[in-house]
C-alpha cells in the first residue's frame, strides 16, 4: 500500500546514502563517481516529493526499480573490485553504474511527467 511504498523508498534512499558514504570514506571510489550514482536517485526523490505535494499519486516504475537494483549491483561490484585483483569486476561495476545512472534519469523523467500508472 501507500505507506509501504513510502517506507520502502525511504529505506532505499537511506541505505543508498549510507553505502555511498562508506565507499567514499573507505576510498573505494572517488566522489565524482559516487556523485554520479547519487544524482539520479536524489532527482527522483525531489520529483516524488514535489508530485506528492501537488496531490499527485506517485508509484514506483519498473525503470525506477531497475535503476535501484543496478545501483546496488554496482555498489556490490565496487566492493568486490576492491577485494580482488580481477579487472573484469571493475569493468562490470562501471557498466552497472552507467546503467544505474541512465535508468535513474529515465525514471526521473517518468516521475516528472507523472507516467507512473
Amino acid at each position: 500500500g501507500p505507506v509501504g511504498e513510502i517506507v520502502d523508498a525511504s529505506f532505499d534512499k537511506i541505505g543508498t546514502i549510507a553505502a555511498i558514504a562508506t565507499l567514499f570514506i573507505a576510498e573505494i571510489a572517488t566522489w565524482p563517481y559516487l556523485l554520479a550514482l547519487l544524482i539520479p536517485q536524489t532527482t527522483i526523490t525531489i520529483i516524488n516529493i514535489y508530485q506528492k505535494l501537488r496531490g499527485r499519486k506517485v508509484h514506483p516504475t519498473l525503470v525506477g526499480k531497475l535503476s535501484m537494483a543496478s545501483l546496488w549491483a554496482a555498489i556490490a561490484g565496487l566492493l568486490l573490485a576492491k577485494g580482488t585483483d580481477l579487472g573484469v569486476i571493475d569493468v562490470l561495476a562501471i557498466i552497472l553504474s552507467t546503467l544505474a545512472f541512465i535508468l535513474g534519469m529515465i525514471a526521473s523523467i517518468q516521475y516528472a511527467l507523472n507516467r507512473t500508472k
